[in-house]
């Protein structure tokens, strides 16, 4: 009761009049959905950019892979393991669940709005869409000055001095 009270709170307080909700299994086929269109995303970007697909390209989309299945895995586990030993179904698991779960289709969603901009960044659908879903998914972190001076630090030729 707990769970879906807060996510209809969550859902509601972001504007949808969802009351469902997300169970694991449907989230585990999202997290594959997003998986798959970022990784033909990427290729389309590679393929317009004139960016040779390599097999080093393709060793890493092997290993996210692999990383995302373990971390969604060892969740699953998690959760077989207290309701057959502890026997008692708790929220806590089911919150780690599904903030795992979300937390890889963020990220994956992101990543395939990055590839659709690089594809186009003329159009205005680019423009007005997705442009300014990228600035509020990244939290408008790239153009932070910290983040910037941060990143401009292994860059520079000289080396690193407190006085």
């Amino acid at each position: 009761m707990k769970a879906t009270l807060t996510w209809s709170l969550m859902t509601t307080i972001f504007g949808m009049t969802i009351n469902i909700r997300p169970n694991i299994p449907f989230l585990l086929v999202a997290m594959v959905v997003a998986m798959a269109m970022d990784f033909v995303t990427g290729v389309i970007k590679a393929k317009i950019q004139k960016v040779a697909r390599t097999s080093e390209g393709y060793r890493l989309t092997v290993k996210k892979i692999v990383q995302y299945f373990m971390a969604a895995g060892l969740c699953l586990g998690l959760n077989y393991l207290v309701k057959t030993v502890i026997a008692e179904k708790t929220e806590a698991i089911l919150y780690i669940n599904m903030f795992v779960l979300f937390f890889i289709i963020y990220i994956e969603v992101t990543s395939i709005l990055e590839n659709l901009y690089e594809i186009d960044n003329k159009s205005k659908f680019s423009k007005y869409l997705i442009k300014p879903l990228l600035s509020i998914m990244k939290f408008g972190l790239e153009k932070n000055s910290v983040v910037k001076a941060a990143e401009s630090i292994g860059k520079s030729d000289k080396p690193l001095s407190i006085w």
